[in-house]
C-alpha cells in the first residue's frame, strides 16, 4: 500500500522513523534537518542500526545550515559520502526495517520541507517494490563505501561559530544585499553558565555493576513463586543501569510486559539506596507537580492515563516536568502503553491505541528524545505471571 503526501514532509518522515525497531537505511542527496538527525541519534541509542548515504559537497558540509554528525557517529551511526562531481548521488529514499519505504522528490532539507513543491510517498509492506530499493541501496553502499568517514578538511578554530544573515544598513541606506554577520564566543568564557536565570544542570550518572544479575534477582523477589520470562527489552534496561549516560528511561510497550513492576519496584530496589526516588501514577502529576519538580529521580507509571484537561484547561504538567528535567538534570523514569509511533492509526503497532506525539505534541516528544533512553517491550501479555 502506498500513501502519497504533498505537505508536512518532515513530520511524516519523523513519524515513520519513530516506528523503526531494527534498521534505517537512508540515501538522500542533501540533508540538513536537525529534527530528523535528533530522531536518528535517539534511535541509535535505542539499538536501531542507521546508515546514511549523502552527496559529498559544500551544500551538506560547508554551509551555514550544515549538520554536525559527531553525536550521530558516536552513537554508532554510519555515514557514507558519495564523491564525484560529474555524476552525483541524487537518490531520495529511506527504508525502515526493510518493510517501510519513503520515496519521492524531496531532499531532507529546510527548503524542500518549507519552500519547494515536492512529493513524498510512503509504501508499506510491498516486498517487490521495497526489494528493488534495497538492491539500489546495496549498490550505492558498495559504490561509495570507500568514503565511509565523514572527516573533511576544515580550518581549525578555537571558537564556536554562530552566523546570521542580516539586511545591510550603511549610513542610513538600505539595499537588497545580505551581509553575513558573524558572532564568535570563546569556549572558556562560559557565557551561558554566567547567566543567572539559566539553570545549571546537575546530571545524575548511574553506573551499576552486575546490573543484569541484580535485575534478575529483583524480578524474582517481586514475582514470587512464578517463572520470570526475560524479554529483549529488559536488556535495554540493563544497559541503562550499567551506564545511564546521565539520561532518564522511557519504557514503552503494550500491557502486561512488566513495565510497571520494573519502574515501580525493580529499579527503585536497585538504585533506591543511592538516590531518593518519587513514584507517582500519571494521574497524580497535576496535583504533585511542584513536589516532583524538586525531586532528583521521578518514576511516572501509566503515562497517558491522566486526564487531558484540568478544570477545562489543557493540562501541561507532564510538559513542565520534562522541561524541568532537561534544565536541572533530574531523571525521569517513565512507563507507558502509548506507542512512540505517532498519528496515523494504520501505523500504530498492534495493541497500541494512541501515541506520545498525538497525545502530548512535538514539544514533549522532542524533550523525551533529549532526556531519556528508550526501551521497547514486545511480546504477548504476561499478566498471568505477574502479581
Amino acid at each position: 500500500m502506498t500513501t502519497p503526501f504533498t505537505d508536512n514532509f518532515e513530520s511524516h518522515i519523523i513519524n515513520e522513523l519513530m516506528l523503526a525497531q531494527q534498521s534505517i537505511k537512508i540515501a538522500v542527496a542533501w540533508f540538513n534537518s536537525k529534527n530528523i538527525l535528533d530522531i536518528l541519534c535517539w534511535k541509535l541509542r535505542g539499538g536501531v542500526s542507521v546508515k546514511i548515504i549523502l552527496q559529498d559537497d559544500d551544500i551538506n558540509f560547508n554551509s551555514r545550515y550544515s549538520l554536525d554528525f559527531t553525536d550521530y557517529k558516536k552513537f554508532g551511526g554510519i555515514l557514507i559520502l558519495a564523491k564525484g562531481k560529474k555524476s552525483i548521488m541524487h537518490a531520495k529514499f529511506c527504508i525502515i526495517d526493510d518493510r517501510i519505504l519513503l520515496h519521492g522528490s524531496c531532499n531532507w532539507t529546510f527548503s524542500a520541507f518549507n519552500k519547494n513543491d515536492e512529493t513524498l510517498d510512503i509504501t508499506l509492506d510491498e516486498p517487490s517494490v521495497i526489494d528493488s530499493y534495497l538492491s539500489k541501496f546495496s549498490f550505492l553502499n558498495d559504490k561509495y563505501t570507500s568514503s565511509v568517514d565523514l572527516q573533511r578538511e576544515t580550518e581549525p578554530t578555537n571558537f564556536d561559530y554562530i552566523g546570521e544573515v542580516l539586511p545591510s544598513r550603511i549610513n542610513g541606506i538600505q539595499d537588497n544585499t545580505d551581509i553575513q554577520q558573524d558572532f564568535f564566543f570563546a569556549p572558556e568564557d562560559d557565557y551561558l553558565q554566567s547567566l543567572g536565570d539559566i539553570p545549571n544542570p546537575d546530571p545524575i550518572h548511574i553506573q551499576i555493576k552486575d546490573a543484569k544479575k541484580r535485575m534478575k534477582n529483583a524480578l524474582k523477589l517481586y514475582i514470587k513463586g512464578k517463572p520470570v520470562k526475560w524479554l529483549k527489552g529488559y536488556d535495554k534496561v540493563v544497559s541503562w543501569l550499567t551506564d545511564n549516560d546521565c539520561k532518564g528511561l522511557l519504557l514503552v510497550g503494550t500491557p502486561g510486559l512488566g513495565k510497571s513492576i520494573i519502574c515501580q519496584r525493580v529499579l527503585p530496589y536497585i538504585i533506591g539506596k543511592q538516590y531518593e526516588i518519587k513514584i507517582v501514577e500519571a494521574r497524580e502529576l497535576h496535583d504533585r507537580i511542584n513536589e516532583l519538580k524538586r525531586s532528583r529521580i521521578v518514576v511516572i507509571d501509566n503515562l497517558g492515563w491522566e486526564p487531558r484537561k484540568h478544570y477545562g484547561d489543557i493540562d501541561q504538567s507532564f510538559y513542565e516536568l520534562c522541561d524541568n528535567a532537561e534544565c536541572t538534570g533530574n531523571i525521569l523514569i517513565i512507563a507507558t502503553n502509548l506507542a512512540t509511533a505517532p498519528l496515523e492509526g494504520r501505523h500504530l503497532p498492534s495493541g497500541y491505541h494512541d501515541s506520545i506525539l498525538n497525545r502530548y505534541g512535538d514539544g514533549v516528544l522532542s524533550r523525551l528524545h533529549a532526556i531519556t533512553s528508550l526501551a521497547i517491550f514486545e511480546g504477548p501479555n504476561m499478566r498471568e505471571f505477574l502479581p
